[in-house]
């Protein structure tokens, strides 16, 4: 069990996402079923590290894996993918759909996030970045759609950070 989770959030790991993601990707090709995935980022995490603590950061980390869960569907799988880097595989979901997930994370992060947050930073919460993309417009393989939803969740970040960005533009 251990071995493809993250022991602080409970979300499958890294690891499991490798494994994961092309299984889910043969499937949906060969059941000619859509297939998205949301990548995001909590933004300025390095900063609220250095100001309020890693034992804090760790909470954020554990309260988002938390939100992920109470928002996302039981079959979208959901991974800690890096630091405070996330990714969820919503199978059977469409672009159009998947934006709309994305918007919600988005929204649910930065209004939720302060009520956990309170006790820490007395002010605000966090929010995040969020990349989407699609089987097959936006690659055919695990390679081509990392590659892409890496790309849109940098550039979300780089142009001003809360926000969901995919190929069609900024949600």
């Amino acid at each position: 069990y251990m071995a493809c989770t993250d022991g602080l959030t409970g979300l499958y790991n890294h690891r499991q996402f490798k494994k994961m993601f092309p299984e889910e990707i043969s499937r949906s090709v060969r059941y000619n079923k859509p297939l998205s995935i949301i990548m995001f980022d909590i933004d300025d995490f390095k900063k609220f590290n250095d100001s309020y603590g890693h034992p804090n950061g760790d909470i954020v980390l554990r309260e988002t894996a938390n939100l992920l869960r109470e928002l996302l569907r039981d079959c979208d799988l959901i991974y800690r993918y890096g630091g405070e880097e996330f990714i969820a595989l919503l199978p059977e979901t469409n672009h159009a759909d998947a934006l709309l997930v994305g918007e919600r994370i988005r929204i649910f992060v930065e209004t939720e996030s302060p009520l956990f947050l309170t006790k820490i930073t007395k002010t605000h919460g966090v929010t995040v970045s969020i990349g989407v993309a699609s089987l097959p417009d936006d690659g055919q393989d695990m390679g081509a759609l990392l590659k892409t939803v890496d790309d849109l969740m940098y550039r979300a970040k780089r142009d001003g950070k809360n926000r969901v960005y995919h190929s069609g533009g900024v949600v």
